[in-house]
């Protein structure tokens, strides 16, 4: 009997198979994105306004719960927690997730196949002790979709609701250990901190910025990240070396904008209109997220892309005129609908 290794199988079955799972749960939440988006946010919705209606009294923050212990018993559950400023327990809610664990059972059906352990040493029991790491893989990537949706929503969700003026929702494996997917500020004046010096790095961060006009100006070395802009227009306006990561444009339009080396890795555009506008290596994808950037319902015309890596960008039902693309790299869907709209492939040098 020849003697594996449980690092062999590890590496050789547990491993491809723990991927494929991930893989499934990502196409999962992109195929059926509308429909957990809706039953999440309407959740979220009725326990907000439920817990305003009895106990009257300001909520600071909402925990988020997903405990892989639940998981593994075949409670696939998300859990929320809500506490008062002054950390009071207020109210708790869960919502079942079913369908995470019909794939839960088809991942462990195919590792525990005896089929694939003949003549070797090791059991598909053995393998258990992996079970958590798996889990909170998949609590990652949900967070990832869950951290979109209130990005989208949580200012709708909580109008109306007593609240502190900063409030949280946070979301991870158990209340002590929490990542913040949810944030309302206090709205500021943008203009306010341009070439202002000895910001703080939170400054910015979580902040909404809606029905604006932006004019004449540049914004470089300033920290955005995961804020939100609502019906506002940029003309002309550049973003110079801004960290936009996560930032969510909803309803804007850019007229004669400049994008200049600006990280818009993970940031959303929805029905945002592009006109005139400049793209300048635009980081749109690094190893510290889930998500690239991703347009959807936008509209460019007479736009530039220059030395742009955008390999892994979506643009989903999006519409294009007289674009320009120089020395960028983009995937082949993408070059596809930009084809249509008769793209000059400056140099012919568009790589995919």
């Amino acid at each position: 009997m020849k003697n594996f290794t449980i690092k062999e199988f590890y590496k050789n079955r547990y491993l491809p198979l723990e991927e494929n799972l991930l893989l499934s749960f990502n196409e999962y939440c992109i195929e059926n994105q509308q429909k957990l988006e809706t039953e999440y946010i309407e959740w979220f919705y009725q326990f907000v306004h439920t817990l305003y209606v009895s106990l009257e009294r300001p909520v600071a923050r909402i925990h988020c719960t997903m405990p892989y212990t639940d998981f593994l018993c075949g409670n696939a559950n998300i859990n929320i927690s809500a506490f008062d400023r002054q950390g009071q327990f207020m109210d708790s809610a869960s919502l079942n997730c079913l369908w995470m664990m019909e794939l839960w059972k088809k991942f462990e059906e195919e590792l525990c196949d005896e089929r694939e352990y003949i003549r070797s040493l090791v059991h598909p029991v053995m393998f258990r002790r992996f079970y958590p790491a798996t889990v909170r893989k998949i609590m990652a990537v949900l967070g990832e979709y869950m951290k979109v949706w209130l990005a989208l929503d949580l200012d709708k969700i909580m109008e109306g609701i007593l609240r502190n003026e900063e409030f949280y929702v946070t979301y991870g494996e158990y209340i002590g250990k929490q990542e913040i997917i949810g944030r309302l500020r206090p709205k500021v004046d943008l203009l306010k901190y341009i070439d202002k010096e000895n910001l703080l790095e939170d400054d910015l961060k979580y902040r909404s910025f809606a029905k604006k006009r932006y004019r004449m100006k540049k914004i470089d070395e300033i920290d955005i990240e995961n804020s939100k802009f609502g019906q506002c227009l940029f003309e002309p306006w550049t973003f110079g070396k801004t960290n936009l990561r996560n930032v969510i444009f909803d309803d804007c339009h850019f007229h004669l904008t400049k994008f200049e080396k600006t990280n818009l890795t993970g940031a959303i555009f929805v029905n945002c209109i592009f006109d005139t506008c400049r793209f300048h290596s635009v980081k749109a994808d690094d190893e510290n997220s889930r998500y690239p950037l991703l347009f959807m319902d936008c509209c460019f015309a007479d736009s530039k892309f220059l030395n742009c890596d955008w390999m892994d960008v979506e643009f989903v039902d999006c519409e294009f005129a007289c674009i320009k693309l120089t020395d960028c790299v983009m995937n082949d869907k993408a070059l596809q609908e930009i084809g249509k709209a008769g793209a000059n492939n400056d140099r012919n040098i568009c790589k995919y």
